[in-house]
């Protein structure tokens, strides 16, 4: 009996607690490593936020986009937009309204609004109102579209 817990005591000193310092020590690498990559993923987001923003008033490099959307959904933009006086947002945040009126079908014009709110740019599609006339023979609508542009100024 006395041999048995010599040799717990002996195994207990010599194996499982040298064990059990290295698991405690590979815990805190673990706990670093995942705040580590926790700060990196927050610090891509945030560059990817910032992106998104307009630095001061972009309207018109922006608006080269919102072409590229309005051709892959199959709008026609009709005229040139209106650019409405900015809008002072919280802090340093600035909107950029825009008026754009469009033509296309029904489901061509929910596509190019599906394109707005989910374009990298943070481009709030604030009011839409559609016109159709039901004796055209083409089916297409015109839309006008309130969109603004969020920029950061700061």
């Amino acid at each position: 009996m006395l041999l048995f817990a010599v040799v717990s005591g002996s195994a207990y000193f010599l194996v499982l607690q040298p064990l059990s310092t290295r698991l405690h020590t590979v815990r805190e690498q673990k706990n670093i490593l995942h705040d580590y990559m926790v700060i990196q993923e927050a610090g891509a987001a945030i560059s990817e936020f910032k992106e998104g923003l307009m630095t001061g008033d972009q309207r018109l490099t922006v608006m080269s986009e919102v072409n590229l959307m309005a051709e892959g959904s199959g709008v026609r933009l009709i005229g040139d937009p209106d650019l409405l006086a900015r809008r002072d947002g919280s802090g340093h945040f600035v909107e950029y309204p825009v008026r754009l009126r469009v033509k296309g079908t029904y489901h061509e014009i929910g596509a190019f609004l599906s394109l707005l709110e989910r374009s990298p740019r943070f481009a709030i599609v604030e009011d839409v109102e559609v016109r159709s006339d039901v004796d055209s023979s083409n089916r297409d609508s015109e839309a006008t579209v309130l969109l603004s542009l969020a920029a950061w100024e700061g």
